[in-house]
């Protein structure tokens, strides 16, 4: 069997990102157990639903694009976890009362678990050197795994998380220290 100039090249091509799609797949199995998870325990399930799906696709295209985006998931997944459970537990705990007026402490739980992941993916982002498209990514993520927790104080649960998130990005992103646009020496693809 005789192949055409280009057909084993474009055979080896597709051979690789298949395997490469199929590693990211599995490898994004633990993110929907993940999602289940957050399903089972929110008290808006489709909600919920809708951000563990998003964070699977995410997580499918990043681990198989590879590179700076690859090395953004577990930290981002990492970073989410804090504000996630933060957030379920505060809706466990219910409301703080004092006197006369009750409060909800879902909404200050997602801001400080914002701020919290944030400082993590500053954390590990100036300790790996990490590119602009990396760090970027591991916010998302952290966001998608936060709002699987703080969608229980609703839209202002999420944007809690997410401003206490940026708030504490900002401050690297004014200092400079992300200022790569490339990618970092050692990654795959």
């Amino acid at each position: 069997m005789v192949l055409e100039p280009g057909e084993a090249e474009a055979r080896v091509r597709r051979a690789y990102e298949g395997a490469r799609a199929s590693r990211a797949l599995v490898w994004t199995a633990p993110l929907a157990l993940f999602g289940a998870l957050a399903v089972a325990l929110s008290a808006r399930p489709t909600v919920a639903l809708a951000l563990s799906a998003a964070l699977v696709v995410m997580g499918a295209v990043a681990l198989w694009r590879g590179k700076s985006l690859e090395r953004a998931v577990v930290p981002g997944v990492a970073a989410g976890v804090v504000p996630f459970a933060l957030a379920h537990a505060a809706h466990a705990y219910g409301h703080v009362c004092t006197g006369s007026a009750c409060y909800s402490v879902c909404m200050p739980a997602c801001g400080v678990g914002g701020v919290v992941a944030g400082l993590f993916v500053w954390r590990v982002a100036r300790r790996r050197s990490a590119t602009r498209p990396s760090w970027i990514a591991a916010g998302l993520f952290a966001s998608l795994v936060g709002s699987l927790g703080c969608s229980c104080a609703g839209n202002h649960g999420v944007m809690a998380l997410v401003a206490g998130l940026c708030a504490t990005l900002l401050v690297p992103v004014l200092r400079g220290d992300f200022r790569g646009h490339g990618h970092a020496a050692g990654g795959s693809r």
